[in-house]
Order: C-alpha cells, then sequence, then structure tokens
C-alpha cells in the first residue's frame, strides 16, 4: 500500500482473497432452501464471517491507506461478490444473507475510511457500479443500493440472537461489536471506534437518500443505523445531529461534500439531511 510500484502485487493479492472467499461462499456451502432456524441462522453467520475475515482485514486497510491509484482494487472485492449474485427462488432469509459478505466488506472499508478522514475513498466505495440481481444489464446498480436492497430482510432476523431481542436496529448493534476487534486490530482505532462506526452509517444512509430520492421512489429513505434511536437517548451522544451541526459550521468546505457525496453539494446535503431528519422522528421509538 505504501508504493505505488507494488499496485500489481497488491491487486494479485486482493484477487486471490476475493476469489478464495467466493468459493468458500458457495451457494453449495449455502443452500437457499430449507426452513428457518435459529441455530442455522448464526451458523451461517459465523460461516460467513469466517470465510471473509482475511479479505475485511484487508478492505480495512485499503479504506483507511488507499490512494487514488487504489480504488480499483477497494471496489474489486465487493463488485466481484455481487457480480456472482443471481436473482433465484428460496427462503427469503437465505437469499438475504447471501448478501451479509457485502455488507460486511462495505462496513469495514467505508468505517475505515471515515476513520481516516478519507472521504473519497468512502465515495468510491458506497457508489461502486454493481449488478443488479433483478436486472440482466451489468453494473446497473450501485453498491450502496444493492446493500441496503437486498439486506433488508435481515433486520428481524438479527432480533432473533441472544441480547438483541429487544433492540431498535438490532443488525446495526450486531455489526458494532463484531467489527470493532478486527478494526481495533488492524487500525489501532481505540475509542474513536464507534464514533467513526456512526459517521459512517449516517453518511451511508444520507447517501442512499439522496442517490434514490423521493422523485424516483415516493420518499427520502436509507438504511436505519444505531444513530436513529441515538438522537433520543442523551447518554449516547447524537451522531446525525453533530454530523448535521459540523457541516452547517464547514459549508461547502465540509470534507463529506469536497470529496464529492451528496453530488458535491452542500444545499443537497441540507435537504436530504433535513428529509431523513423527519422520517426518522416518525418511526414510532419514542
Amino acid at each position: 500500500l505504501s508504493e505505488e510500484r507494488l499496485k500489481i502485487k497488491l491487486h494479485d493479492l486482493v484477487s486471490q482473497k476475493t476469489r478464495e472467499m467466493l468459493s468458500a461462499t458457495a451457494d453449495d456451502y449455502f443452500p437457499v432452501q430449507g426452513n428457518w432456524s435459529n441455530d442455522e441462522f448464526i451458523g451461517r453467520l459465523k460461516k460467513y464471517e469466517s470465510a471473509t475475515n482475511d479479505l475485511l482485514q484487508i478492505q480495512s486497510l485499503l479504506g483507511y491507506w488507499g490512494e487514488p491509484y487504489h480504488r480499483s482494487v477497494l471496489t474489486l472485492p465487493p463488485q466481484r461478490l455481487a457480480g456472482r449474485l443471481r436473482s433465484t427462488g428460496g427462503l427469503t432469509v437465505w437469499l438475504s444473507l447471501r448478501y451479509y459478505p457485502l455488507l460486511l466488506l462495505l462496513y469495514c472499508g467505508g468505517i475505515a475510511a471515515v476513520a481516516a478522514k478519507r472521504y473519497d475513498n468512502l465515495r468510491e466505495l458506497l457508489l461502486a457500479r454493481t449488478r443488479d440481481p433483478n436486472q440482466a444489464q451489468d453494473n446497473s446498480a450501485l453498491l450502496l443500493r444493492t446493500v441496503a436492497e437486498q439486506t433488508t430482510e435481515l433486520n428481524d432476523a438479527f432480533k432473533s440472537l441472544a441480547g438483541h431481542e429487544r433492540q431498535y436496529t438490532p443488525r446495526s448493534e450486531y455489526l458494532l461489536k463484531l467489527l470493532q476487534p478486527l478494526l481495533d486490530d488492524v487500525l489501532f482505532l481505540g475509542t474513536d471506534y464507534e464514533a467513526s462506526f456512526d459517521r459512517f452509517e449516517v453518511l451511508y444512509a444520507l447517501e442512499h437518500a439522496h442517490q434514490y430520492s423521493s422523485e424516483q421512489f415516493g420518499r427520502i429513505w436509507g438504511p436505519v443505523g444505531r444513530f436513529a434511536w441515538k438522537e433520543h437517548s442523551s447518554a449516547s451522544g447524537r451522531p446525525f445531529y453533530d454530523a448535521i451541526q459540523e457541516a452547517e459550521r464547514e459549508g461547502n468546505s465540509w470534507p463529506p461534500v469536497k470529496a464529492g457525496l451528496f453530488g458535491g453539494s452542500i444545499d443537497r446535503f441540507k435537504e436530504v439531511a433535513s428529509a431523513y431528519g423527519k422520517s426518522v422522528g416518525q418511526l414510532g421509538w419514542y
């Protein structure tokens, strides 16, 4: 990563680890037919996590340290995984769970990019072109849309895990705990980890809302993370509010906007954040 002259070796390494991950997560090992059970769900989670562990460490390092000439390598693993998945029949939760490795790759690379304030890397990752499983044409959807759309059904499934039954955002809470040791091991984020996690989820949600606007889909929506309930918890900080206040102060100089998120427009960010904030306030949690 530190030397541009070694970018071919890096590409070969990432390609090799991606092939290994694709092989280990093939449908032969994760059949989409069959009945639901908590034990089967937990078992599949652990198998997916084990199969992606090496690649998640690499993705974290790429998100944190990657330079512009690394961007094709940063987006290679999620693009290859998304390109392999096709629309098919089966149990809905098992079909959605095929996208769990894609979710992990997005979170690891995205959290790392936020921690390093490399919002250009975050933009490249969120906006990477991927195959829409519902369309015949390749590279017809953005990564953030593919992950959000295909993993929506998993939120309730994570409520079946011990300790997550009564949580508003069980998947988000599970990922917070799961990824901390991995990211701390490779990047030593320490006490900055939770703030980076929450900021990533805020930007992921709002960039999704920007890209897939109410004019197209009838409403402003983005994946709801733990930041949503934290807005109403006085002891937990307010990552959504903090992002808005920071953007208000810095205007078009705000790093996420300068990096090209929200179309590079602070006005667009404000518009999306305002509408999204209203939709979060209507969730009925409070």
